[in-house]
């Protein structure tokens, strides 16, 4: 690369007190603001790129894991084409809505699918959030608590929740679980890899942005406080080895949680694996929950946590 001769390197300094020429001021305005605005938009594309990371192509569908299953389409309340699947279950029982995690999309979580359908056996109800596989739009948390609002009220209209409904999140999902119980009490909520806000995750993860990402992530997603308000009965499942959302997360919303509430720890499961990687103890938890919910045996004290 050919560089010009430019100015020469030492050049006197000069200190100039006077005014700033008028024609400079709307360009220094101009630069300031072009800046601040920069560093918005910045600021805002990075939180969304940290909450929300969607994959528009299907991997594959229920059949592929030997599951029957029906396509769902469907519309939010501000007129979003959604998209989503219903696997019916192997007994009559609540039905299960799945709100899964940031990644992804509803084919990524198949292998979870059969496993909840062979160990659990309850009809499942899974979409995808706005901006996600075949849903249209871009996803935003009021978009996303407005998706589950609208999951929920499909399965309402085809009457699968006669039985009842347990929520179920995973990470991200669990905040939009937790804010749908809260507008609609449910049988029962399963929070898997919560995390207390995206505040504070924010400041664990990338301390050095955190300053800066303030004013983006103040408010977003507020479990911790929004816990204190909930009285359906719910399960805390958490990996001892997540380093995504840790454990001590899971513990303190467990701990603020007003109603019923148990809490199993997966042993070296971290973020994304445990229900593979917690085994029989993860599916056992599943299993006594939804026994408890079936049998009104909800109160607290009927299975201590396992600290």
């Amino acid at each position: 690369m050919t560089r010009g001769a430019g100015p020469p390197l030492q050049q006197p300094r000069v200190r100039y007190n006077g005014p700033m020429p008028a024609p400079l001021v709307p360009l220094a305005l101009r630069c300031l603001l072009a800046g601040c605005l920069a560093l918005t938009a910045g600021c805002g594309r990075l939180v969304d790129a940290f909450l929300y990371a969607p994959e528009r192509a299907l991997a594959g569908a229920p059949g592929a894991v030997g599951l029957d299953y029906e396509e769902l389409a469907f519309a939010s309340e501000d007129g979003v084409d959604l998209h989503g699947w219903w696997v019916p279950g192997r007994r009559p029982g609540p039905a299960v809505v799945f709100f899964h995690g940031h990644a992804g999309n509803v084919s990524h979580r198949l292998d979870i699918l059969r496993r909840l359908h062979d160990r659990v056996g309850l009809g499942v109800m899974i979409f995808d959030y706005r901006g996600y596989g075949k849903s249209r739009g871009s996803p935003s948390e009021e978009g996303l608590y407005a998706d589950g609002r609208a999951a929920r009220a499909l399965v309402r209209a085809r009457g699968w929740d006669r039985h009842g409904v347990i929520l179920y999140g995973r990470s991200l999902g669990a905040a939009v679980a937790l804010h749908s119980t809260l507008e609609e009490p449910t049988l029962g909520c399963v929070l898997e890899a919560a995390f207390t806000s995206v505040e504070e995750l924010v400041r664990l993860r990338y301390p050095l942005l955190a300053g800066v990402a303030g004013p983006w992530v103040e408010g977003v997603y507020p479990n911790l406080s929004r816990v204190r308000e909930l009285r359906s009965p719910t399960l805390f499942l958490h990996g001892d080895r997540d380093t995504v959302v840790p454990i001590g997360m899971g513990w303190r919303l467990f701990d603020a949680c007003a109603g019923p509430k148990w809490f199993r720890t997966l042993q070296g499961a971290g973020h994304d694996d445990p229900a593979f990687v917690g085994g029989d103890v993860y599916w056992e938890a599943w299993e006594e929950f939804v026994s408890r919910l079936e049998a009104k045996e909800l109160k607290s004290s009927a299975a201590p946590a396992d600290r």
